[in-house]
């Protein structure tokens, strides 16, 4: 394991610029994973002030909030920005929630769940024409069949259209929270663990979550799938295989 001087000059290099003291650094990696020490680095140069460490982590981070574009507008994502600078930097009564990246992870994951918490908050307390709905996103639709056979992969081009718009409807009718968890847990890449964390809940309780998500979600588009498609109930089923090859219940103990 590298040395605390070795930790200190690797941290400084990766962030040109921000000179964070070294005995506020030590202190900083009390009872913290050093495994993410550079980016441990500027979790405490910006709690500290550090001249240039707001507008580092602004550069290197928030541009990766990408995700946030399927919560709403322009407008809402800056929205989440602003607050997230006050409670990444300043905090809720003077602490600020980068004193919580504890670096067992990577510093874009964790922001990633605090962004998205931040997002969902601010959805569920304004009532503002900007804050859209999550319906539309093509992202699960797309997400490739790995285990489902080219006969499955002819089908979905076969049926592209119909299937598209059934999956579209299907996903609409879900509540947003539970459109939320499979969009996290599937596009995002956040894992039981950190959904818990993200919702104060546990890791079982996230579970049997994505699993009604899940359900819901196949028998809403086979119901829309029976009307629009003249297939047999074979054929129906082969098809909705699309969906389940990849939102499988065993994929939910994966992560």
């Amino acid at each position: 394991m590298a040395s605390l001087d070795e930790q200190f000059a690797k941290a400084q290099s990766a962030w040109p610029g921000v000179e964070l003291a070294r005995e506020d650094f030590e202190a900083w990696l009390e009872g913290r994973d050093a495994k993410h020490a550079d980016e441990l680095y500027l979790a405490c140069a910006c709690v500290k002030g550090v001249p240039r460490a707001h507008e580092t982590f602004e550069a290197r981070y928030f541009g990766d909030l990408r995700s946030l574009g399927r919560f709403g507008s322009d407008a809402f994502i800056d929205d989440v920005k602003q607050e997230l600078r006050q409670r990444l930097f300043f905090g809720v009564n003077g602490k600020p929630k980068l004193e919580e990246y504890g670096g067992k992870g990577a510093l874009k994951q964790w922001l990633a769940a605090v962004a998205t918490r931040v997002a969902l908050n601010l959805k569920r307390t304004h009532n503002d024409e900007r804050f859209a709905s999550l319906d539309g996103d093509d992202g699960l639709f797309e997400l490739p069949l790995d285990e489902a056979g080219p006969e499955l992969g002819h089908m979905k081009e076969h049926y592209r259209a119909e299937f598209k718009k059934a999956f579209a409807e299907a996903l609409a009718t879900l509540d947003v929270e539970a459109r939320t968890y499979l969009r996290q847990y599937y596009l995002d890449g956040l894992g039981l663990v950190q959904l818990a964390k993200l919702y104060g809940s546990s890791a079982p309780t996230v579970s049997r979550r994505l699993s009604a998500a899940r359900a819901k979600l196949l028998e809403a588009t086979r119901a829309v799938l029976s009307q629009r498609l003249k297939v047999t109930k074979v054929e129906l089923e082969s098809i909705l295989r699309l969906i389940e090859s990849r939102l499988s219940a065993d994929a939910l103990g994966g992560r």
